[in-house]
């Protein structure tokens, strides 16, 4: 392998990582009353899919899928995609218990709600050891 390929093949790895990093700091700002735990980016060839990983889908899902569309529309336009060039799913998570991201934003909602700290705590715990 030619140094000019190993160079580029970084350059890309950089770059994707760093797209992957925006959007997620995306996510978290844009879902904060969903319980963003993360997204899963699957670049198949009619366009591009995100699989939004979130505690309560509920509000993304009303009003006809609205906010959705917005989202996609935001991305499109910050990352340079043709009209509807990419596509957003929602993933529920079953067992939110085992995922450390679900549980880390539980216990931030319960701290901006004023939640005592121990008592905040203690009901993350117990959520994921009943699970």
């Amino acid at each position: 392998m030619s140094q000019v390929q190993l160079k580029n093949r970084k350059r890309k790895h950089i770059s994707d990582g760093i797209f992957k990093a925006e959007l997620h700091g995306f996510f978290s700002r844009a879902l904060p009353d969903s319980g963003y735990s993360g997204f899963e980016l699957t670049n198949t060839l009619p366009k591009p899919e995100i699989i939004l990983k979130l505690t309560n889908t509920k509000p993304l899902l009303d009003d006809d899928q609205r906010k959705i569309r917005e989202l996609e529309s935001m991305i499109q336009k910050r990352f340079d995609y043709k009209q509807d060039g990419i596509h957003i799913k929602v993933q529920r998570l079953k067992q939110k218990g085992l995922c450390a991201a679900a549980m880390a934003e539980s216990i931030k909602l319960k701290l901006l709600a004023q939640i005592p700290v121990r008592v905040a705590v203690n009901s993350v715990i117990r959520t994921t050891v009943d699970k």
